[in-house]
């Protein structure tokens, strides 16, 4: 099931900010086996990231949302890449993708040595090939070719994934730098206890 995450957060602190955009959750209450996200279990994590590329497209197409860009976060949205780039599926056509890599780490590169691109059941012959390589179900790769464009998240990082990890992708490799705005993040609760001294800004 998908909830508006912002009526509840409306209900607890009142009016909407003007400009923010509406966020959304879902939940699987039928299946016990994924409490958190990121778990270390191989086959809890894949099907995680299997049930997002299902459960997201579902909700854009039912609430009729054709976004023209996505900008994706981490393993878990890669089979959702693949399926909005299915091009026998014309509600997406067009869109554009972006995906951003936050890790130069050999553990935030996703791969999968003991599950099958069979089990994703993903649209597409074509697909396997860019999945699999070397035998291994490889998401990060996967990414690299799905994506238009990639950012890692400073200079120098975007340098490294273009010059030692993804040479081949060299074109498509930018940065963003990651950075934070308390002003414009944080919630109105917490800049009330800032003020009155009751957390730390």
């Amino acid at each position: 099931y998908v909830f508006p995450v912002w009526d509840m957060e409306q209900a607890l602190y009142g009016a909407r900010p003007q400009g923010h955009a509406p966020l959304y959750g879902f939940g699987m209450p039928d299946v016990d086996d994924m409490p958190v996200l990121f778990t270390d279990h191989s086959w809890s994590r894949y099907r995680q990231q299997v049930c997002f590329a299902y459960a997201i497209e579902r909700f854009l197409k039912q609430g009729g949302y054709q976004p023209n860009i996505f900008w994706l976060n981490e393993a878990h949205t890669i089979p959702l890449m693949a399926r909005i780039r299915h091009d026998k599926d014309p509600f997406f056509k067009g869109a554009r993708m972006l995906f951003t890599i936050h890790t130069l780490q050999k553990a935030g590169m996703q791969r999968y040595y003991d599950q099958r691109f069979e089990q994703m059941e993903l649209p597409g012959e074509d697909l396997e090939s860019i999945f699999v390589r070397h035998n291994v179900l490889d998401f990060t790769f996967a990414a690299m070719c799905l994506a238009d464009r990639v950012n890692g998240v400073s200079e120098r990082h975007a340098k490294i994934l273009r010059d030692d990890l993804f040479p081949e992708f060299e074109g498509k490799i930018t940065h963003v730098t990651n950075g934070t705005d308390a002003e414009f993040w944080m919630n109105p609760v917490l800049w009330r206890m800032v003020a009155e001294g009751r957390a730390v800004s």
